[in-house]
């Protein structure tokens, strides 16, 4: 897989590359959680579902690999030769012992590229999760390179280390604090790429691409606006100390919207609302968010956020957007 392979994509065609080399093997897709574990993640001891004694009522265990040294395994197996079928038919220890008997030829500059995507990365334990293995994931510290790090797996006792050609991709949602952030041990071991609101996305995908059915359903000037509005809106968010460019509202609301009735959802049960948590239920604030105002007929301390039907949407997205002249 080349990494840039997914570059000058449409939406349609990233799903489809993405599912292809997913089910090649080469990436992996997992989303962390408070639970999740070093287990699930490197190896284990779990229950042997597939043993002929449980149907009788005796639990019977074993050693179970986890998802990232499946995936370790998996490119280190790419660089000898192996294909990935057979390499999924092997224990970690075959492929990595297979490696070091042709370690002086392996060569991980040319060999296939494996992805590992980890979603919600900051809300697991990333210490309990990753365990002795995050020295591993540093340059220098993988196989053959310069300070190649090899440890002892505690439950298998495996000899293991991080191949080259393994990548993890991993997202992290800053604009929620009741969860940590990655302390600065973890942090430096990744690269950090900001994913602010995109407009042209919205614009090129959701907006010009659909053109025809949006002025088919009178909504297209609306759209529009909508995009113009979000602008104004994310603008001030990231002017305002107390919320900040981390909350920023995304461009992806919008994806869905082909009807009046989805748009009017999305202000009325998720951008609204959302502004509404953001600020506290602190009206005021809102309004001067939405409108540079203190007090509107929208947005009160007694009503809350009014009612909104298509017309009156289409007012107050236009009073937005005349706010800022």
């Amino acid at each position: 897989m080349q990494m840039n392979a997914f570059n000058n994509l449409s939406n349609e065609e990233y799903t489809e590359e993405f599912n292809r080399v997913r089910d090649e093997g080469k990436v992996e897709f997992i989303t962390f959680h408070p639970s999740y574990s070093y287990e699930e993640f490197i190896e284990g001891i779990t229950v042997d579902t597939e043993s002929e004694s449980l149907k009788s009522g005796n639990l019977g265990y074993v050693l179970k690999e986890g998802i990232f040294k499946k995936i370790c395994k998996r490119a280190l197996a790419a660089v000898i030769g192996m294909s990935i079928n057979e390499a999924n038919e092997k224990k970690w220890i075959k492929v990595y012992n297979e490696y070091l008997t042709r370690k002086d030829e392996a060569d991980f500059t040319d060999a296939t590229k494996f992805v590992l995507i980890i979603d919600e990365i900051n809300r697991g334990d990333m210490a309990k999760i990753f365990g002795e293995l995050i020295t591993l994931l540093e340059t220098d510290k993988r196989l053959k390179a310069e300070n190649e790090l090899i440890v002892t797996l505690p439950a298998s006792g495996d000899f293991f280390g991080v191949p080259p050609n393994i990548y993890i991709i991993a997202t992290m949602n800053t604009a929620d604090r009741s969860i940590a952030l990655l302390d600065v041990a973890l942090r430096r071991r990744f690269g950090f790429i900001e994913m602010n609101p995109d407009y042209e996305v919205l614009e090129k995908e959701c907006i010009a691409k659909n053109k025809d059915n949006l002025e088919k359903e009178g909504i297209y000037e609306l759209m529009v606006n909508s995009k113009e509005s979000i602008k104004i809106i994310n603008e001030r968010i990231s002017g305002d100390k107390a919320i900040g460019r981390d909350r920023q509202i995304g461009h992806s609301f919008f994806f869905n919207v082909s009807s009046k009735t989805e748009l009017l959802l999305v202000w009325k049960y998720e951008i609204l609302p959302l502004l509404e948590e953001y600020c506290y239920s602190n009206y005021t604030k809102i309004n001067n968010i939405l409108f540079e105002k203190e007090d509107t007929k929208w947005i009160n301390e007694a009503e809350g956020i009014k009612y909104l039907n298509i017309d009156n949407l289409d007012k107050m997205i236009k009073e937005i957007n005349e706010s800022r002249k």
